[in-house]
Protein backbone atom coordinates (compact mmCIF):
# COMPACT_ATOMS: atom_id res chain seq x y z
CA UNK A 1 0.00 0.00 0.00
CA UNK A 2 1.65 3.20 -0.73
CA UNK A 3 1.33 6.52 0.80
CA UNK A 4 -0.24 9.52 -0.85
CA UNK A 5 1.79 12.80 -0.01
CA UNK A 6 -0.65 15.40 1.25
CA UNK A 7 -0.06 19.20 -0.48
CA UNK A 8 0.20 21.51 2.30
CA UNK A 9 0.56 24.79 0.56
CA UNK A 10 2.95 27.33 2.71
CA UNK A 11 2.47 31.05 2.85
CA UNK A 12 6.06 31.38 0.85
CA UNK A 13 4.10 28.88 -1.89
CA UNK A 14 0.89 31.37 -1.70
CA UNK A 15 2.45 34.43 -1.57
CA UNK A 16 5.74 34.28 -3.25
CA UNK A 17 6.91 37.63 -3.68
CA UNK A 18 7.10 37.67 0.61
CA UNK A 19 10.33 38.18 2.12
CA UNK A 20 11.20 36.03 4.54
CA UNK A 21 12.60 38.75 6.88
CA UNK A 22 8.29 39.94 6.88
CA UNK A 23 7.81 36.49 8.06
CA UNK A 24 9.85 36.74 11.05
CA UNK A 25 9.04 40.33 11.96
CA UNK A 26 5.36 39.28 11.39
CA UNK A 27 5.95 36.14 13.85
CA UNK A 28 7.84 37.95 16.38
CA UNK A 29 5.81 41.08 16.86
CA UNK A 30 2.64 38.46 16.93
CA UNK A 31 0.95 39.50 13.84
CA UNK A 32 -1.15 37.30 11.79
CA UNK A 33 -0.70 36.56 8.31
CA UNK A 34 -3.93 37.27 6.07
CA UNK A 35 -3.88 33.09 5.52
CA UNK A 36 -4.45 32.71 9.50
CA UNK A 37 -6.78 35.32 9.41
CA UNK A 38 -5.46 38.62 9.81
CA UNK A 39 -5.83 41.89 7.93
CA UNK A 40 -4.46 41.66 3.91
CA UNK A 41 -2.79 44.57 4.84
CA UNK A 42 -1.68 45.01 8.60
CA UNK A 43 -2.15 41.67 9.50
CA UNK A 44 -3.47 42.60 12.71
CA UNK A 45 -6.43 40.19 13.60
CA UNK A 46 -9.07 41.50 16.29
CA UNK A 47 -13.11 41.66 16.19
CA UNK A 48 -12.81 45.13 13.26
CA UNK A 49 -11.85 42.87 10.38
CA UNK A 50 -14.53 42.51 8.05
CA UNK A 51 -14.47 39.52 4.85
CA UNK A 52 -13.32 40.89 1.91
CA UNK A 53 -15.38 37.81 -0.92
CA UNK A 54 -13.23 39.09 -3.92
CA UNK A 55 -10.13 38.13 -2.30
CA UNK A 56 -11.36 35.73 0.07
CA UNK A 57 -9.70 37.15 3.06
CA UNK A 58 -10.07 39.42 6.10
CA UNK A 59 -9.34 43.13 5.97
CA UNK A 60 -9.82 46.10 8.11
CA UNK A 61 -11.86 48.95 6.51
CA UNK A 62 -9.58 51.52 7.88
CA UNK A 63 -6.40 50.03 5.93
CA UNK A 64 -8.20 50.02 3.02
CA UNK A 65 -8.62 54.28 3.80
CA UNK A 66 -5.09 54.02 4.65
CA UNK A 67 -3.66 52.30 1.67
CA UNK A 68 -5.79 54.71 -1.08
CA UNK A 69 -4.74 57.84 0.93
CA UNK A 70 -1.08 57.17 0.02
CA UNK A 71 -1.47 55.03 -3.35
CA UNK A 72 -5.21 55.82 -4.89
CA UNK A 73 -4.48 53.41 -7.67
CA UNK A 74 -3.42 50.43 -5.15
CA UNK A 75 -5.11 47.32 -7.30
CA UNK A 76 -6.13 45.12 -3.88
CA UNK A 77 -7.89 48.76 -2.56
CA UNK A 78 -9.09 49.44 -5.61
CA UNK A 79 -10.92 46.35 -5.64
CA UNK A 80 -12.01 46.06 -1.51
CA UNK A 81 -13.14 50.01 -1.64
CA UNK A 82 -16.66 48.33 -1.59
CA UNK A 83 -16.28 47.93 2.15
CA UNK A 84 -15.95 51.40 2.55
CA UNK A 85 -19.93 51.55 1.44
CA UNK A 86 -21.44 48.37 3.27
CA UNK A 87 -23.75 49.71 6.01
CA UNK A 88 -21.70 48.33 9.01
CA UNK A 89 -17.83 48.80 7.97
CA UNK A 90 -16.44 49.84 11.16
CA UNK A 91 -12.90 50.89 11.78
Amino acid sequence: MSKEKIFMPTVEGIFPNITSARLAMARRTGKVSPVQGGCWFCWEKDDKLVFDSEFDTAVHVKCIRKVLAVEPNHPEANIMKYLLETPKSGG
